[in-house]
């Protein structure tokens, strides 16, 4: 589970933001209330949600900058409030370029990948209707442009049915697994998981080299390559709070 999507949107609306400011803060405070993680929507706002976001806290519950398209310099500032940075099929397309060099500095361990289905199909399905099968597309891309090999991706959980799609299974090489954001479709993280995650105000931490996800609002630790499978290997502590 989670909260949003939420966040700011000037593109349609030019006038009175106040309402959407209010509504942006109290979604972040309850976040931080109930411990759950939040799903970020930015777009024309960058420099009013970062400030919002720092200016409540929202690294006491961090959570994940959905369908990334700013600059390297937002990602950075949502990075350093342990955000995740999550792409879409936008990532693929050709006049991309700025979300593309962001793609490449973003942390393997912090980045996420997404369809936003039924909307932003990558190339080659550009202009289609989008589905969650199309993510692996977005997944080649990234990769592509970091020079990896897809064929070192792992996957998570081991299969995936057809359920993953109305029309045909996913297919892919990587790391795929439901939202543990309670996000509605599905989110791909690149080969290394984080060894720490954030959950309420606190972080919880996997032992040296295992892997830590959040999945359905609870914090998941494993020792070793294999997906995490219970919290009891988690140790947690508290997050400094941003000055």
């Amino acid at each position: 589970m989670g909260i949003g999507e939420t966040g700011l949107d000037y593109h349609w609306c030019k006038g009175e933001l106040d309402w959407q400011h209010q509504r942006f803060r109290t979604h972040i405070r309850a976040a931080r209330r109930v411990g759950l993680p939040l799903v970020i929507h930015t777009r024309e706002s960058a420099e009013d949600t970062i400030r919002i976001m720092r200016e409540e806290h929202a690294e006491q519950c961090g959570g994940v900058m959905h369908c990334f398209t700013e600059t390297w310099e937002v990602a950075e500032a949502a990075l350093a409030l342990g955000f995740y940075i999550s792409f879409s099929g936008v990532v693929t397309f050709k006049n991309a370029r700025q979300v593309q060099e962001v793609a490449q500095k973003v942390p393997l361990e912090r980045m996420l990948i997404e369809t936003d289905s039924p909307y932003l199909a990558p190339v080659p399905f550009r202009g289609k209707t989008n589905e969650p099968a199309y993510v692996r597309h977005v997944a080649e891309f990234i990769a592509g442009c970091a020079a990896s090999r897809s064929r070192r991706w792992r996957r998570l959980p081991p299969t995936i049915s057809s359920a993953c799609s109305p029309r045909r299974p996913a297919e892919t090489e990587g790391i795929m697994r439901l939202s543990a954001l309670g996000w509605i479709g599905w989110l791909m993280a690149l080969p290394a998981l984080a060894n720490c995650v954030s959950l309420g105000g606190r972080s919880y931490c996997a032992p040296p080299g295992g892997q830590a996800l959040l999945y359905q609002g609870q914090p998941y630790c494993g020792a070793g390559p294999a997906p995490p499978t219970n919290s009891a290997t988690c140790s947690a502590r508290p997050i400094q709070a941003a000055a």
